[in-house]
């Protein structure tokens, strides 16, 4: 790998493509240690990391912690947290596609 293509892959958004009904299943899964009515927002999210092979899943109430584990072509520098119940129901709502893909 040159400089200028290793420069060039850094330069790219960390992403993921997963299967939706498993992403679903999975932010279903995690919705239930999360509350609707949460005095601090970041109570609300869920935390996906990539490690290559896979997406953890991962929303806590402080008290309890709930992390789900899902295979997918997943970039092992994605690190990001979205509102759970938003994305929960996007999948719900979404075309019965295949595939879903994120970027960072």
């Amino acid at each position: 790998m040159t400089m200028h293509n290793a420069t060039a892959a850094a330069s790219l958004a960390p992403s993921a493509v997963i299967e939706r009904a498993q992403l679903a299943f999975a932010f279903e899964t995690v919705k239930l240690a999360t509350e609707k009515r949460q005095m601090a927002p970041i109570l609300q999210t869920a935390r996906i990391t990539g490690d290559g092979m896979a997406a953890t899943v991962t929303a806590t109430d402080l008290d309890i912690e709930i992390s789900v584990t899902i295979p997918g072509a997943v970039d092992s520098r994605l690190d990001m947290c979205l509102d759970v119940h938003k994305l929960a129901d996007l999948l719900k709502k979404a075309p019965a596609s295949d595939m879903v893909a994120l970027t960072a």
